[in-house]
């Protein structure tokens, strides 16, 4: 996640507040699932009275999970407005109203969850787990149909004049849509059927993990997936711009015209991060010394270190 905030820093603060968030929720999650397997397995082994009751931290872990996914499905559902924007059609609304419906059931559940002191108590709330996973199977896929419609209407609307390009970008969008939505949706109907054929353990929600996470890193990528943006004019902190022009032309009469002629005047450019090229040549000197020292060590490990010439980085370690 902290990706996108390097490669989006201009994106706006509607959509920085999102993904912080779902990074925020994802951590919390991954935290109390750790500090759950160690209360059941390790610091309450053999204590049948609490390994009956509902910790507190399997309350909160499914509070997190209920928020995660409303946060996705909500922002899902902001993005599928923007997208029927040009297209009028009340598919829309519906996608909306199921989901202000999975909303009210996930915001039941999540208070159902904290009424609960032991696992024996689990059937009386089965009705909220069973409507709760259903329901988000359901959203998942309408989501998806819904987006890959006006995916489809977007990609032969523009009057015939649609390049291949924007074809092929709609197509390969798509198919991500289609592929999230397909996955999530398997995922919460795994977790139902689990829970109505074994409701004696809690397999169903071991598997709940995956949907959550799932659906989390599904956002996050959608939002990686567009073109990086580019720094604002005048701003070349912690870049380098170089032309791809022959610098060795430049100003040698005939030859830097002709260059600079090929680009149209206009001779594209490659920014470089600093902080990426810093990373990646750190990595690069220390393979050159791991692999330095492999050699000296098969060849002579009596090797002088202070042998006269040797650079820094060609002694060994």
């Amino acid at each position: 996640m902290s990706l996108y905030f390097h490669r989006y820093p201009n994106d706006g603060l509607f959509y920085k507040s999102s993904v912080g968030l779902l990074w925020i929720f994802d951590a919390l999650h991954a935290a109390l699932i750790v500090y759950g397997a160690w209360f059941y397995g390790v610091s309450n082994f053999g204590n049948l009275a609490k390994l009956q009751t509902v910790d507190w931290s399997m309350k909160l872990t499914l509070t997190v999970q209920v928020a995660i996914i409303l946060i996705v499905q909500g922002m899902y559902t902001y993005r599928l407005w923007l997208l029927s924007g040009f297209h009028h059609s009340i598919l829309r609304y519906l996608v909306t109203a199921v989901v202000l419906g999975g909303f009210a059931i996930g915001v039941v559940l999540a208070y159902e969850t904290w009424t609960v002191d032991s696992f024996s108590g689990l059937p009386d709330i089965a009705w909220a787990v069973e409507a709760s996973l259903g329901t988000s199977s359901i959203i998942d896929v309408l989501i998806s149909l819904a987006m890959c419609y006006y995916l489809r209407k977007s990609k032969t609307s523009a009057s015939g004049k649609t390049s291949p390009v924007l074809n092929s970008r709609i197509s390969q969008m798509i198919q991500f849509t289609m592929s999230c939505g397909i996955v999530t949706a398997l995922c919460s109907l795994a977790c139902l059927f689990s829970f109505i054929a074994m409701p004696d353990n809690l397999i169903f929600f071991a598997l709940t993990f995956i949907p959550t996470r799932l659906y989390a890193t599904s956002y996050v990528a959608m939002m990686n997936a567009r073109r990086r943006q580019v720094r604002a004019p005048g701003s070349t902190a912690g870049a380098i711009s170089f032309s791809m022009v022959d610098t060795r032309a430049i100003g040698a009469g005939p030859g830097g015209g002709a260059q600079s002629e090929m680009w149209g005047g206009n001779p594209p450019t490659m920014d470089i991060d600093l902080e990426s090229a810093a990373s990646f040549s750190f990595i690069l000197c220390s393979l050159r010394i791991l692999i330095s020292k492999t050699q000296q060590q098969h060849a002579s490990p009596r090797t002088d270190m202070k042998a006269p010439g040797a650079f820094p980085w060609q002694r060994p370690i």
